[in-house]
């Protein structure tokens, strides 16, 4: 037997170590070409299959992650998604709509460019990493299970979170325009540090009291059906609206509010004077029989 020259077996030996390293590199530029994300909630990948977001078609627990990152508007209504995993990977996601699902908890820490979050009519109990978008202006989590929340930000504007079960709310949000906290179970609440606030709506809570009196700029107060016996109001030139309707106040001075044009204060039994001013006229004003506007309550 004659063996093979020593410079043919060197040969093929380079020649394979070129082919393997060539391969490697193949499939390393494949691999960044269609890396794939995890979306194990078959119903969140279906609804990205309609939306021509999974292009694949296939409901195979994952999609394209470059096809992920294209995205920057995504609105899913009335699916059955218990998970949002996976929308880590939707890095320049701006507006994020997803409602009546059976969503109970979300993260959001890795979407930094969000400037809207609607995510009403779930079964949210929890939320993560809102704080991490600098540019969100809007939430919108009504029709929910949240117990508590706590939110920091400076450039939220709006945010929207109706019928709860929030015990406990903490806002951080000095910008903030618009609040509303209808049909929540809130014994108290602070306004204080929403100096920019216009519009409040606390309806239907349990609460006893509530001070505005920092709140100057302050245009509509919604606070009827609570348990409310003191109402600070201040000395607001902007206030033009205050529905505190089936209430337990006893007494109310409404002569500091020089820009006050409705308000409804009838279901306060013991609220039977309302202070206003000599030349204060409104075109709307909502009493009980035993209620009546008098300069003089002493």
């Amino acid at each position: 037997m004659k063996k093979k020259p020593l410079y043919l077996m060197l040969a093929l030996a380079s020649l394979l170590v070129i082919s393997c390293t060539k391969d490697t590199v193949i499939e390393e530029e494949g691999e960044n070409l269609y890396e794939t994300i995890a979306i194990p909630d078959e119903e969140f990948e279906k609804a990205l299959i309609e939306l021509g977001i999974d292009t694949d078609g296939l409901v195979n627990h994952k999609m394209t992650k470059s096809k992920a990152e294209a995205v920057e508007e995504l609105s899913i209504y009335n699916k059955s998604i218990y998970s949002l995993v996976g929308i880590e990977a939707f890095i320049n996601l701006k507006e994020l709509n997803i409602h009546n699902t059976i969503l109970a908890t979300i993260d959001l820490s890795k979407n930094l460019k969000l400037e809207s979050v609607g995510l009403a009519e779930n079964n949210l109990s929890s939320i993560k990493g809102l704080e991490n978008a600098l540019n969100l202006e809007e939430i919108s989590l009504s029709n929910n299970v949240l117990k508590e929340l706590t939110l920091n930000s400076s450039s939220l504007k709006k945010i929207f979170l109706k019928n709860n079960l929030l015990n406990t709310v903490t806002l951080n949000i000095p910008g903030l325009r618009i609040l509303s906290l209808t049909d929540n179970n809130l014994s108290s609440f602070d306004a204080s540090t929403l100096v920019n606030l216009k519009e409040l709506d606390l309806v239907r809570n349990k609460l006893e009291a509530i001070d505005v009196s920092n709140n100057l700029i302050l245009k509509f107060l919604s606070i009827s059906e609570n348990s409310i016996a003191n109402l600070t109001l201040g000395k607001n030139d902007s206030l033009v609206y205050i529905s505190s309707f089936s209430n337990n106040l006893s007494s109310l001075d409404l002569s500091n509010l020089i820009s006050l044009d409705h308000f409804y204060l009838r279901g306060n039994p013991n609220l039977t004077c309302i202070k206003a001013g000599v030349n204060q006229v409104f075109t709307t004003q909502s009493l009980s029989s035993y209620q009546e506007l008098k300069v003089d309550c002493n």
